[in-house]
């Protein structure tokens, strides 16, 4: 079987991805940053010369997603990524709600299933009894 891969969609897809993930770490700088200066951390120098370094680094980043038309693909990758991140946070604090959700597309599915038997099966592996 073979794959065939466009190149060109496949950099700007890579390209996307890591301009998402530099973005969503610039917010995180940005929140740190703005954190340090609310608790007097940083003298006024420290703070003026950290707030001019993150709006370079905002240049720069546009300059690199102007050059290589960037805008969408990095936008859309990272809204991809906080609704997965959202789903995965979702999972780990309401689990209850993920099991009720397994229970709901497989009933769509045709099986009709309990939330005690997802619950079971979830906990347990299947295993193949006609071996």
């Amino acid at each position: 079987m073979t794959v065939e891969v466009d190149e060109e969609e496949l950099e700007q897809g890579l390209l996307g991805l890591i301009m998402a993930v530099v973005e969503i770490l610039k917010e995180v700088i940005d929140e740190q940053a703005l954190n340090l200066v609310e608790k007097g951390v940083l003298d006024d120098e420290a703070a003026e010369q950290l707030g001019q370094s993150l709006m370079d680094l905002d240049e720069t980043i546009q300059q690199i997603e102007d050059e290589h038309d960037l805008d969408e693909t990095a936008s859309e990758t990272k809204k991809q990524l906080d609704r997965t991140i959202d789903d995965v946070l979702n999972t780990a604090l309401n689990p209850d709600a993920w099991v009720e959700e397994i229970a709901e597309q497989e009933q769509a599915q045709g099986s009709i299933v309990d939330s005690t038997d997802t619950q079971s099966a979830l906990d347990t592996p299947e295993v193949d009894r006609d071996e």
